[in-house]
């Protein structure tokens, strides 16, 4: 919201620290148009990265065919792409060593994928030179190289589907995640909680008047808003903590070892500190936001239905006692 990168830090797991004080500020539209882009980039960067090697794995299988081709046909091949450093220069070999993306070379599959490769060029060039000569390769021979191949290929796969995993639950308009890994996340905590008794916090926040601010405003202005949003409340996460859209204009947190009026005491700020800032839009108008939060600890012994309609009727609570506010579930609000 101001110059500060993060507006909220909650470092240890079991109690949160406030976040300092900020300055009222306008927000503009340059740092709206930034909030999706700095969500999603990364996995655009990842994505972009996928098709470059799915380009070098392609050019790759293809110089094998054209291998293969001049070996059975006796045609001429290229000897520097049979190099003792051809590999480095292959077209796999220029994307591993020079293009690959950070998230692929921490991949465990990376090193194993790379060393297959190596072999595959060196026992190509060996088995080119030998039919060069006129002699005959070996049916197992043959048959250990077509399993390099194989197991080459079948390791790239993993790794690729193992990353697009990743990023498969992307909410497009803001980057956090779709609901869909939520409740699965959720039941994970639930069982921890049962096993080790450390709390675990779910809240549920809303953009208030986000319908007055679609009419007033367009969905273009409205989708500026949620964007903003989830940056700021992405921002405001630990590694571990979970955060996802709901509905149009509603995030769900999940918050491990968090404890209900911690949470609730860094919403609040984070709350004061919205209301505090001007919003300016691409259409140049300018508008204040509030945001309304339940919270609610997740009960090891309830379902997860239970937990998530506990915090709706918190949620329910805050927004309908004149919105801009944090309110944590209680049993007298199931009468509400």
């Amino acid at each position: 919201m101001s110059g500060k990168d993060e507006m909220i830090t909650l470092s240890v797991p079991t109690q949160l620290r406030q976040p300092d004080q900020q300055e009222s500020t306008v927000i503009q539209a340059p740092i709206i148009a930034d909030a999706r882009a700095e969500n999603l980039s990364r996995a655009a960067e990842v994505h972009t990265s996928l098709e470059q090697l799915e380009q070098a794995v392609d050019d790759e299988e293809n110089w094998l065919q054209e291998l293969f081709r001049a070996m059975l046909c006796r045609t001429r091949v290229n000897l520097r792409e049979l190099s003792e450093d051809a590999y480095l220069h292959s077209p796999f070999g220029r994307w591993y060593y020079s293009n690959a993306d950070s998230l692929f070379t921490q991949n465990p599959l990376f090193k194993p994928i790379g060393n297959i490769h190596r072999v595959i060029r060196s026992e190509a060039s060996r088995l080119e030179a030998l039919t060069r000569d006129g002699q005959l390769v070996s049916p197992g021979e043959f048959e250990r190289f077509q399993k390099a191949i194989a197991e080459f290929r079948r390791n790239i796969r993993r790794m690729e589907q193992g990353i697009e995993r990743q990023f498969a639950h992307l909410d497009p308009a803001t980057g956090v995640h779709r609901p869909e890994g939520m409740i699965s996340q959720l039941q994970i905590e639930r069982d921890r909680a049962r096993r080790t008794k450390v709390p675990c916090v779910v809240a549920l926040a809303q953009i208030d008047d986000y319908q007055e601010l679609l009419e007033d405003c367009g969905p273009a202005s409205a989708d500026e808003a949620m964007q903003s949003m989830s940056l700021v409340f992405a921002k405001s996460l630990r590694p571990y903590d979970m955060l996802t859209r709901l509905m149009e204009d509603r995030f769900l947190f999940c918050l491990p070892g968090a404890q209900p009026k911690d949470a609730s005491s860094v919403f609040d700020r984070l709350r004061v500190q919205i209301a505090g800032n001007l919003m300016e839009f691409d259409s140049g108008a300018l508008r204040t936001l509030t945001i309304s939060v339940g919270v609610v600890e997740l009960d090891n012994e309830a379902s997860i239905e239970t937990t998530l309609a506990r915090v709706a009727k918190a949620l329910y609570a805050a927004s309908h006692h004149d919105d801009d506010r944090v309110i944590i579930y209680s049993p007298d609000l199931d009468g509400v």
